[in-house]
């Protein structure tokens, strides 16, 4: 039998077992804690960036959250110290890298150096991927630019008299009438039978030129302007023997370089069939038809109840796609042209969902990019009050309207007799 000592002893060194093991107790729990507290940082790459247009580009990365809820953005901005941040987007929690892309649809300048880096971050911290680099393409040039000032003008002509007059347009939006007058004497005069179908700058001289075609014989000539205002006819020639000749049943519905050899080229549309050729067009004035084509197979085949209305790059891939409208129920939709020729069709969709459901008793006038975004807007005019509408339009694909308005007061009110040209 244990003595009273010894029982004193015992109980103390029972005392003394059952504090160490609740210090080591605790000291595992905290353990535990601490580990649980020291989350991984992300691992974050900046990767190149793609779709770089004049005015905008899709940067992208990948983000590794190492198993702690994370969220990324990019960076981005003229120099390596950046500037303008995205908005941030989860990039969740797993343990492998996550892709990540943010596209900047417009507000970029044209023809310079941009930095960007992806940034994210996590409960462990926040981690920042390499500096990388893309540059803009240079500025496009703006086809209907008559006075140089770095806005799109919009040519009007009369139905009767078939006089041209030229608004020329300012504004953030381009929609404001800074001024109005004839297209020179030449304008005030007018040309009774034939009909404005376009410009373009055929001579290189930085003056956009004017196109026109005779109703009849559906002969196609170009009006070569100059002058501070664009507006003075410095010569006139048929395009060329082509040109002089004419195509009888088939009528210029675009302007643009197609092929983009730095000439601007000509649209055609059958009348009956709707099928769609281009000219493709060279030599020092513009006016020498160095090939013809059909605009691939399906513009040989044609688009019977429809139109072509116009052309413009919406989908930013440095070619001219095609805008089509519906001659009874005014729907819009768009022909995504690729290939060398710019003759290849890619894909095609309705210009959003109000263009899928068409617009009655409106008219597509033209294509243009009025607020310079580097996205084609659409044009319309309202076929009794000859008012005029602007979509602008963006999107990846360019089809989705940003928001809309008169082309100024005057576009509000219309000019009846008149009609508008903007492709």
């Amino acid at each position: 039998m244990m003595t009273v000592d010894e029982v004193v002893v015992r109980r103390k060194q029972s005392a003394t077992s059952l504090a160490k093991i609740t210090l080591l107790t605790t000291t595992m729990l905290m353990g535990v804690a601490n580990f649980a507290l020291s989350s991984t940082p992300p691992t974050v790459v900046t990767q190149a960036a793609t779709a770089v247009a004049p005015f905008g580009a899709t940067l992208n990365g990948t983000v590794n959250p190492n198993g702690t809820v994370t969220t990324a953005f990019f960076e981005y901005g003229l120099t390596s110290a950046y500037g303008q941040p995205v908005a941030a987007t989860s990039s969740g929690s797993g343990l492998s890298p996550v892709a990540v892309s943010w596209t900047i649809f417009s507000g970029l300048s044209c023809n310079m150096l941009y930095h960007f880096r992806l940034v994210a971050t996590n409960s462990g911290g926040t981690s920042y991927g390499d500096d990388n680099t893309f540059m803009t393409p240079p500025c496009p040039m703006i086809t209907s630019d008559f006075n140089n000032d770095g806005h799109p003008d919009v040519l009007w002509q009369n139905d009767a008299t078939r006089q041209v007059a030229i608004w020329y347009m300012g504004s953030t939006n381009g929609n404001i009438e800074l001024g109005a007058s004839f297209l020179g004497a030449a304008g005030a005069a007018g040309v009774p039978g034939w009909s404005v179908v376009g410009t373009g700058d055929f001579d290189n001289d930085g003056h956009p030129d004017v196109v026109w075609q005779r109703d009849a014989t559906r002969q196609v000539a170009v009006w070569y302007m100059g002058g501070a205002q664009g507006d003075v006819l410095l010569g006139a020639s048929f395009l060329g023997a082509a040109g002089a000749v004419g195509a009888p049943g088939w009528s210029v519905v675009s302007i643009r370089d197609f092929n983009n050899d730095g000439h601007p080229d000509i649209m055609w549309q059958q009348d009956a069939t709707r099928q769609v050729a281009v000219w493709y067009m060279g030599g020092a004035q513009g006016d020498v038809l160095l090939s013809a084509s059909f605009l691939g197979a399906a513009g040989a085949a044609g688009a019977p109840g429809w139109s072509v209305v116009g052309t413009g790059d919406f989908d930013i891939d440095g070619h001219h796609d095609v805008v089509w409208q519906q001659d009874a129920t005014r729907q819009v939709a768009v022909w995504y042209m690729g290939g060398a020729q710019g003759d290849v069709l890619l894909s095609a969709s309705f210009l959003g969902a109000a263009g899928a459901a068409g617009v009655p008793r409106w008219r597509v006038a033209g294509i243009v990019d009025l607020n310079y975004d580097g996205r084609p807007d659409i044009v319309w005019q309202e076929d009794a009050t000859a008012r005029v509408f602007v979509w602008y339009m963006n999107g990846a694909q360019g089809h989705d309207i940003w928001y809309s308005s008169y082309l100024g007061n005057d576009g509000a009110v219309g000019v009846p007799g008149w009609r508008v040209i903007a492709r």
